[in-house]
């Protein structure tokens, strides 16, 4: 399955190939909390594509906390254990320091 996003934002999936709640994030959101859009994706982001030219930062809060960039046009159709199983916030690309 090809994973879809409208131009300009990250879509997060909680289940792999792109099924299950879904959320969309833009850059000019900030720096959020993925509980913040939906409950059932925190520590759980099976698939991602992202489709927006600034890239996206996903974050694991815990202590040390451990940061992920990524840029237009990368997906994972099957990211739970890759880092998905950790992933709490999704922040702007050039805050991924």
């Amino acid at each position: 399955m090809e994973l879809s996003c409208t131009p300009g934002w990250v879509c997060l999936w909680e289940h792999p190939n792109g099924t299950g709640a879904r959320i969309s994030w833009r850059p000019s959101e900030g720096n959020v909390f993925i509980g913040d859009k939906n409950r059932r994706l925190v520590d759980h982001v099976s698939s991602f594509i992202v489709n927006t030219g600034d890239g996206v930062c996903l974050q694991d809060s815990t202590i040390p906390q451990e940061r992920r960039r990524y840029r237009i046009g990368e997906e994972r159709t099957n990211y739970y254990l890759e880092f998905g199983n950790r992933v709490d916030r999704i922040r702007p690309h050039d805050e991924c320091v």
